[in-house]
């Protein structure tokens, strides 16, 4: 009879830094408790910038890359991006602030760290050259975190809608294989994240439904491969409004590749798609 095999897990530091929050602003969103994200950036040694206010609805961030991509204001559902106002976003690396006020320091903290093992593996299969990496915001009771990834995330909103969902989901993550880990996450007993899982429940499904269960491999391995090699062909100019903000995330890139006109134009079409998915690797 043969041992069962002992995971092991990858240790994650947490570094202490500090950051300068941004103000708070209404912003209507489907969710009104759970993990809110904002983008961040590096000011100088241990000190970071907020660039606009913390979202629970993921799209926001993908709003603010078109505008830093375009050097264009944009204003979405109380969501504002204004160069010369917000800091832009950095573009060498993502910078993504997580903070969920419904738990404390102590739960934040660990689940920031398997997160941050979560993602580790992540990053191993898209191959990325910068390995992600956490820090604790100090100055903001310890109940920030900073994830610092690889820039690949920002290439197209699928890869970075994808990425915030893989940081939401995370955090129950305890070693083993990632993607069966994605494929049966199921929603916590948790009264205040309840909605907010439900919902990624439901994104992951749409995710899994997609070319017989192959598409959140692929594009993992894939990545920017599946995309225009310009970033700014996949935050075209001239699109910027309700269907980019609602219709260009990981979802709806799924479940329909041709039904927008943002991907005719920018992103992979749908024949291309299936041809990298059906090929044998």
């Amino acid at each position: 009879m043969t041992k069962e095999k002992k995971l092991v897990k990858t240790k994650i530091s947490v570094r202490k830094v500090e950051m300068t929050p941004f103000k708070s602003s209404g912003l209507n969103q489907i969710y009104s408790k759970g993990i809110e994200v904002a983008f961040a950036d590096r000011v100088e040694g241990r000190k970071f910038i907020q660039l606009h206010p913390f979202a629970y609805c993921k799209d926001y961030l993908q709003d603010a890359v078109f505008s830093t991509v375009n050097k264009e204001s944009i204003h979405i559902y109380g969501f504002s991006f204004v160069p010369g106002i917000n800091k832009p976003v950095n573009m060498k690396e993502t910078i993504v602030a997580l903070t969920d006020a419904s738990k404390d320091a102590k739960t934040l903290l660990r689940e920031a760290k398997a997160r941050g093992m979560f993602m580790r593996e992540i990053d191993e299969i898209v191959g990325t050259k910068k390995k992600t990496v956490i820090k604790q915001v100090t100055n903001l009771d310890n109940k920030v975190f900073i994830f610092i990834s690889d820039k690949v995330w920002l290439h197209s909103p699928p890869l970075l809608s994808l990425y915030l969902l893989l940081l939401r989901v995370g955090r129950l993550y305890e070693g083993g294989d990632v993607i069966d880990y994605v494929k049966n996450f199921k929603k916590e007993d948790d009264e205040n994240s309840k909605n907010m899982t439900n919902n990624d429940v439901g994104y992951i499904e749409a995710i899994f439904e997609a070319y017989g269960g192959k598409l959140l491999k692929t594009v993992l391995e894939r990545n920017v491969k599946l995309f225009n090699p310009k970033i700014e062909k996949n935050y075209l100019k001239g699109t910027f409004g309700y269907s980019f903000h609602d219709s260009t995330g990981i979802v709806s890139f799924a479940r329909s590749f041709d039904s927008d006109d943002f991907y005719i134009k920018g992103c992979a079409t749908k024949k291309t798609i299936e041809k990298i998915v059906t090929r044998r690797t």
